[in-house]
């Protein structure tokens, strides 16, 4: 079995039991108008 194989297995599992999608992720826009700070 290859990686991408495997990967396929591991995504087709994780959806047919429920598991939850990764958070989106921010821009640098939204972090700073957030008070975070760290990234320039």
């Amino acid at each position: 079995m290859t990686l991408w194989e495997f990967n396929c297995c591991a995504t087709g599992f994780a959806k047919a039991n429920g598991a939850e999608d990764k958070a989106p992720d921010y821009s640098d826009e939204v972090l700073s108008e957030l008070g975070i700070a760290g990234f320039e």
